[in-house]
């Protein structure tokens, strides 16, 4: 059991950002105080320069319409560095998919975590 939980061991990590515990009815992201992301980093540089400029209006919006970083509420970190909700994670790779952008991602977990501070009584 203490290799599951090993900081060495993904698959612990992977349950952190997207489990979720049938005993307590909630996703233990939430029980640590913390959020579940997905982190985006791609490349459109082999796009021509027209598709770089639709891909941008579909990616942040144009003139007041949404784009896909708005619909989803993820946050665009840098160029090519996109920070997504993990419950949006397939949605944006299908995005990016479509667009046939090869990217990367990883699953960060962050928030303040609960800690329990012993009495001093």
């Amino acid at each position: 059991m203490g290799e599951l939980f090993s900081e060495n061991n993904l698959i612990s990590f992977a349950l952190l950002v997207e489990g979720y515990s049938l005993t307590k009815n909630e996703f233990p992201h939430k029980a640590l105080n913390a959020k579940g992301h997905t982190l985006f980093k791609f490349s459109y540089s082999g796009l021509t320069g027209s598709e770089k400029v639709r891909f941008i209006y579909s990616l942040r919006g144009r003139k007041g319409g949404k784009g896909i970083l708005k619909k989803l509420n993820a946050v665009e970190l840098a160029a090519g560095v996109v920070l997504v909700p993990v419950h949006a994670t397939f949605e944006f790779r299908a995005f990016l998919t479509r667009w046939r952008i090869e990217y990367e991602y990883a699953p960060p977990i962050m928030g303040e975590f609960f800690r329990e501070v012993p009495s001093l009584a």
